[in-house]
């Protein structure tokens, strides 16, 4: 174990803001519940505030808007049928968080005035922050208006990108996709092997699987010691989550590594010609991962590498 991991937390002066940008299926959620658990750190109730690329790409994140209007409808549903049930009336808290996410879209400062809330709520939290994977879709220019607000706010900007193989990302999404469509009760036409080869390539998709382009965006706005990247495959041991911690700001608290997140079974075997195919498409990924993480060691933990 390198000693890296024992290494003490380097603790800002200011509470640290963390933005996490993605990827989606990399782990993400599994991060969300460490932190919020956590005792050093003030995450809020919603894992995704999906603010930003509302604020800043309302006509491509339009679908981001209607999830929240259904939760929130689903939220009064429930809460109406407990009334006529004579059930105890919910707890508040859940409505006015939905209510206020909702609200965000459309005014950028509640956004802010709800972690300044969370801040006095919790004064001793040296981190607070929001995962949201679909942030890996913004531009530079939308990444310095956040930064800048950051800094206005009191903040230390910190962001954190976990990536993962290109492949194993996407279909791991089209298998979650097939998931949530079976839970809810509507029929999944092609599943997730099948339709691979075109769903993959998506504009949807590759969003969140450019990760060249991310990095770009992110590079050209915040400092180095600013952005912490790491990796599905190796991110869950305690060496890379001491990392990471250092990176933050906080103590590392003890992991429950064997939790399983968001988990979809696996429906099928890809195709070797949709297998290569979208392997070829994503080339620039692979290759840019390689020149700067270096070939070995994307090789050594990226199957399709």
């Amino acid at each position: 174990m390198r000693l890296s991991f024992f290494k003490k937390p380097i603790i800002p002066p200011r509470p640290v803001f963390l933005l996490g940008v993605g990827a989606q299926k990399a782990a993400t959620t599994w991060l969300y519940r460490y932190l919020r658990d956590h005792p050093q750190c003030a995450m809020g109730p919603i894992k995704e505030q999906s603010v930003f690329q509302s604020v800043y790409q309302p006509d491509r994140f339009r679908l981001s808007e209607v999830v929240k209007m259904e939760r929130l409808r689903d939220h009064l549903a429930a809460s109406v049928r407990g009334f006529h049930k004579g059930e105890a009336a919910a707890d508040p808290a859940e409505l006015l968080s939905l209510m206020d996410n909702l609200a965000m879209n459309h005014d950028i400062d509640r956004y802010w005035a709800s972690y300044r809330r969370l801040r006095a709520d919790h004064p001793q939290a040296r981190l607070l922050g929001d995962i949201t994977p679909e942030y890996s879709g913004l531009t530079a220019e939308n990444f310095q208006d956040i930064r800048a607000r950051m800094l206005a706010e009191g903040y230390a900007p910190r962001v954190v990108f976990l990536m993962r193989d290109p492949i194993e990302r996407c279909f791991s999404m089209l298998r979650m996709a097939d998931r949530n469509a079976a839970e809810a009760g509507n029929t999944v036409g092609h599943p997730a092997h099948e339709r691979f080869d075109t769903a993959a390539k998506s504009d949807w998709c590759q969003m969140y699987t450019r990760y060249d382009r991310t990095m770009a965006a992110l590079e050209a706005v915040f400092q180095p010691e600013e952005i912490f990247y790491g990796f599905y495959e190796t991110f869950l041991t305690l060496d890379e989550l001491g990392r990471a911690c250092a990176f933050l700001g906080i103590d590392r608290a003890h992991p429950n590594f064997d939790r399983r997140v968001n988990w979809s079974p696996r429906d099928g075997d890809l195709d070797e010609g949709a297998l290569q195919s979208v392997r070829a498409f994503y080339d620039e990924v692979y290759e840019a991962c390689k020149r700067r993480f270096g070939a070995d060691f994307i090789a050594s933990i990226w199957r399709y590498c």
